[in-house]
């Protein structure tokens, strides 16, 4: 029994020694701390389509090798990557790359190695935009990894920049804002069913192009001069007349908006009867005339811009008379919707304050009998009891000369009720 006991007790301390040895091991196997750093350098700035190299820099300042490093770069996907090189400094390693990411993976960084990896890209040709590149160290037993990730950015200038593209892009930028409102006007003709959802919507939409009026006054000023009283003569005979002719279309884009706006209106008058917004003191039908005037007021002030700078298109360059002609006869439609705009306001006006549809009707009673016209058989004569011997649609007895259709007026009849009593004194009572 004790030889048993003591095999035992021998085993179980060989386990041990077995697992001492292996926790040994294991520590022996797992990477050395030790502090890597990356770090990258690009060019601040770029012109489109220029090639330009991305270089990262990796560092082991230890006295250790450090294995299994990996190195992740993402590239800007507007770029284009040319052929890859990393210095044999940074030893063994293998690349790998899905979609924009770079896998950089070494066996084993040498001790106190420094070494680069250098990436050729070629900048989009769209331009202004700003790229940027993340490259990310990953190390099993760094102690310090705030210096394992850096971003760094590349700006690529749009050569040859000025006003007059500033204004071409502006002015694409208010066209699309445009067929925005557009969208969203038609979404507001068929979602908002309560007068709250409606009286919200139309003033969102308001406020929209409220905004929309103050941006084309901007696009109007890059236009003009410092005294706005021409063009600015950054702007070449060529170039006004394009873009006088996009500050045409932006009117009319605003116009026909303005009339959505109206016809939004006129749509939810009858449900803005009895609706005031919560905390407000004037009914949602004033508050909406009221925005609708100040925005045909802003639009006023537009037309007057607009023709302003037609006016100072010189006429003796070639072809401009003929674009005079052509902008003269749009400008004619334009003012003509102008004109149903101003048109439509009045019959708001005259909605509200004049022929309110939205009063109370109050019947007619011509002879104040209490029976309105429209339902009394007699609307002259008052005959609040509405008798009709006859029964016939002939106005009743207040109206009627023969009551009982006998033939003999009701002046003679001495039964004029046809009831075989008399009635002498003609007061239907015999």
């Amino acid at each position: 029994m004790a030889s048993a006991t003591k095999r035992l007790r021998l085993g179980g301390m060989a386990v041990l020694a077995f697992l001492v040895a292996m926790v040994f091991a294991a520590q022996a196997a797992y990477p050395p701390e030790i502090n890597l750093s990356v770090d990258k350098s690009a060019p601040a700035e770029v012109n489109p389509g220029e090639i330009f190299d991305y270089v990262i820099t990796v560092t082991n300042p230890s006295t250790s090798a450090a294995p299994e490093v990996v190195v992740t770069d993402k590239l800007p996907y507007e770029v284009t990557n040319g052929t890859i090189v990393v210095d044999p400094l940074l030893g063994p390693s293998s690349i790998s790359k899905t979609g924009d990411l770079i896998y950089f993976r070494f066996d084993e960084i040498p001790a106190g190695a420094t070494g680069t990896i250098t990436i050729p890209v070629t900048a989009p040709t769209e331009a202004p935009t700003t790229l940027y590149n993340i490259v990310n160290l990953r190390y099993g037993n760094d102690p310090d990894t705030s210096n394992n990730r850096v971003t760094v950015p590349t700006y690529v200038v749009q050569v040859g920049y000025n006003q007059t593209l500033a204004a071409f892009s502006f002015e694409d930028l208010l066209h699309n804002q445009s067929q925005l409102l557009f969208q969203f006007e038609d979404l507001m003709h068929t979602i908002p069913e309560t007068a709250e959802d409606r009286y919200n919507f139309s003033v969102s939409f308001e406020q929209l192009l409220r905004s929309q009026a103050a941006l084309t006054s901007s696009f109007e000023d890059l236009l003009t001069n410092e005294s706005q009283t021409g063009w600015d003569t950054d702007y070449t005979e060529e170039n006004r007349t394009a873009l006088l002719w996009s500050y045409e279309q932006m009117l009319y884009e605003e116009a026909f908006l303005f009339a959505s706006f109206n016809v939004m209106i006129n749509d939810s008058w009858m449900d803005f009867c009895t609706y005031t917004a919560d905390g407000h003191t004037q009914d949602a039908q004033t508050e909406l005339l009221a925005s609708f005037e100040d925005l045909l007021h802003r639009q006023n002030r537009l037309y007057k811009s607009f023709d302003l700078l037609l006016n100072k298109i010189d006429l003796t360059e070639p072809g401009a008379e003929d674009s005079m002609i052509d902008f003269l006869a749009a400008y004619e439609n334009l003012l003509r919707i102008e004109a149903n705009l101003y048109m439509s306001f009045y019959n708001l006006l005259n909605m509200k304050y004049e022929n309110n549809p939205c009063a109370p009707v109050v019947p007619v009673d011509t002879d104040g009998d209490g029976v309105p016209d429209a339902s009394d058989n007699c609307p002259s004569v008052a005959n609040p009891l509405q008798e009709n011997a006859d029964g016939q649609p002939d106005g009743g007895d207040a109206c009627d000369d023969d009551d009982d259709n006998d033939g003999i007026p009701d002046i003679s009849d001495p039964d004029k009720d046809n009831d075989g009593q008399p009635d002498p004194d003609a007061d239907d009572f015999e």
